[in-house]
């Protein structure tokens, strides 16, 4: 369990300093440092899914070169080899595709339940088991989507295998491109819009973590009043001649209580 040293503003250095993985000068400035991951992950998840669609769009551009090739060729070889070739290798490239997307999806799960250790103390668990839920979702959506275009892909390659022996292929072979053409579009768009789906869920839950991050409040204009490493609640709180710290957007000010006075909503 990764530990951070933020006792406070001593003089010497003490013992947990030496054994604590990352040291900081106040329990503000931890607060700070752990919040620092949520933001990254948001970060992590778009480019996540950039990465996605830019494997999936080139792979389906190598696809239609290689069928433009197979054209070109057409009429100076079997069709039917022809069209068993270009089946293979249509399934090869959906198992690739298939376990890239699997894969950037493993690793964005791992990164979740690697937050979800080093923040365990700072309560929102809960969020990060909504976005694992999403990720599950998404995986599982996808696999589906996946195996489905596979078998539909492959009824129609082996329908058109029976019909194109009985017609010439120039004619045959531009349906399939087609067809193909058709589907490659339908399974982009397919993915982009559960990548945006994905996009939109996690952005309330970013603003939300946005919300709760301390140096939101800072930098507009509020402050953190800290007496001995513990905040400061009510004026009862501190005696005169007490050092207080006063924490601040850009840096923190020590002070001393010279008075006090209680409101009048108090006293009432």
């Amino acid at each position: 369990m990764p530990t951070i040293s933020a006792i406070g503003h001593e003089r010497d250095i003490s013992i947990c300093d030496f054994v604590a993985d990352k040291r900081v000068a106040t329990p503000t400035a931890a607060a700070m440092s752990l919040g620092e991951g949520y933001v990254n992950s948001g970060r992590e998840l778009d480019n996540c899914g950039r990465r996605i669609v830019n494997v999936m769009n080139q792979k389906l551009m190598n696809a239609n070169q290689r069928l433009d090739m197979l054209m070109s060729a057409v009429n100076g070889a079997n069709p039917k080899k022809r069209i068993e070739a270009d089946k293979r290798h249509l399934d090869h490239l959906i198992k690739t595709l298939s376990a890239q997307t699997l894969n950037s999806i493993s690793a964005k799960k791992a990164r979740v339940r690697e937050l979800s250790v080093f923040v365990g103390g700072m309560s929102p668990k809960l969020l990060i088991d909504r976005r694992k839920n999403i990720l599950n979702d998404f995986e599982r959506r996808l696999k589906d989507a996946l195996l489905t275009k596979k078998r539909s892909e492959t009824e129609k390659i082996s329908f058109l295998t029976q019909k194109i022996l009985k017609y010439t292929p120039d004619r045959k072979t531009e349906k399939l491109k087609g067809k193909i053409d058709n589907l490659t579009y339908r399974m982009c768009t397919a993915v982009k819009t559960k990548v945006a789906d994905n996009k939109a869920i996690l952005a309330p839950l970013n603003a939300k973590l946005e919300t709760l991050d301390p140096a939101g409040l800072l930098s507009k204009g509020y402050s953190f009043v800290m007496m001995n490493g513990s905040p400061v609640r009510s004026v009862f709180d501190v005696s005169l001649q007490d050092e207080l710290e006063i924490r601040l957007n850009d840096g923190y000010i020590n002070s001393f209580v010279t008075g006090k006075k209680v409101s009048e909503e108090n006293n009432g």
